[in-house]
């Protein structure tokens, strides 16, 4: 597995290409998490975060047509299991789809997302972004950890 991290040109072609492909097809998504976590606070990845964090609201039809179009570009799924469609792999490295809900505790941040500027793209992400970032990681989240360290994670 590579992690964004060691290799952030990489990573950043996924991401743009996974995010161009969910407009194309017209799924409401966002850079969320760890991934979202490291460009806002600390301008890049997160050196220890393993994937790229996607959130998508399931959308029938939309989702399979994202997924098929991605396939056809060389991404790779897991088959077979419950993860079935949720974790995607480029060149050994892994976006990770988490499905939103939309009555989830923070479905909030959701409903008028703002974009953020990484790598000369703009990506949609949750907003108010701050707000999100201590939803997810607690009151600390400007605080770098250290290797070992991780992130609190909210529930949710």
């Amino acid at each position: 597995m590579i992690y964004p991290a060691t290799n952030p040109k990489l990573a950043d072609a996924i991401m743009e290409t996974v995010i161009t492909t969910a407009n194309a097809v017209g799924l409401r998504h966002y850079v969320i998490a760890g991934a979202l976590l490291g460009w806002y606070r600390d301008n890049q990845y997160i050196p220890w975060d393993n994937d790229l964090d996607i959130g998508v609201y399931y959308e029938p039809g939309k989702y399979e047509d994202f997924l098929v179009r991605l396939i056809t570009m060389g991404f790779l799924t897991d088959i077979g299991d419950e993860w079935e469609g949720k974790h995607l792999w480029r060149y050994g490295m892994l976006a990770d789809m988490v499905f939103l809900e939309p009555t989830s505790g923070g479905a909030k941040f959701y409903e008028h997302p703002t974009t953020l500027y990484h790598a000369k793209y703009l990506y949609p992400v949750p907003s108010p972004t701050e707000d999100y970032l201590e939803w997810k990681y607690g009151p600390d989240w400007r605080v770098p950890k250290k290797k070992g360290e991780y992130e609190f994670q909210h529930g949710g």
